[in-house]
């Protein structure tokens, strides 16, 4: 009788301090710096990686202009027009474009890849 009576005494510590870690896994996010997104996207999409790109033959508002209309015809024109402007950003013989977040939003924008070249769209993907 003793040892049910005490049972919980001796057990609810165990079980509070077993819940109060927290698991590696449930670390808070960081989001990837330009470098480092810009790796990723070359190993995904098997680019080649150079120190030095070669000459853009596509502007960065011509691929702007370009992610634009794959995004309107992909997504929509009202859902586009919430993530303006669009930004670029240089990533070896691509431009990656990517719309912007509403203020007070939780989610993702509208992304693509945009190769220098030939001004041909790589990746079109929106976050959630």
């Amino acid at each position: 009788m003793f040892f049910y009576k005490y049972l919980p005494l001796f057990l609810l510590p165990t079980i509070l301090l077993a819940c109060d870690k927290q698991p590696e896994s449930e670390k808070p996010y960081e989001p990837l710096s330009a470098q480092d997104y810009c790796a990723v996207i070359t190993k995904e999409l098997n680019l080649k990686s150079s120190a030095e790109p070669s000459p853009a033959n596509i502007s960065e508002e011509a691929a702007k202009e370009t992610a634009n209309k794959a995004f309107i015809s992909r997504y929509g024109e009202e859902k586009i027009k919430e993530e303006y402007p669009l930004s670029a950003t240089s990533c070896n013989d691509t431009w990656i474009i990517h719309g912007s977040m509403p203020k007070n939003m939780l989610g993702g924008a509208a992304q693509a890849v945009i190769s220098k070249k030939d001004g041909a769209v790589l990746r079109i993907i929106h976050g959630k």
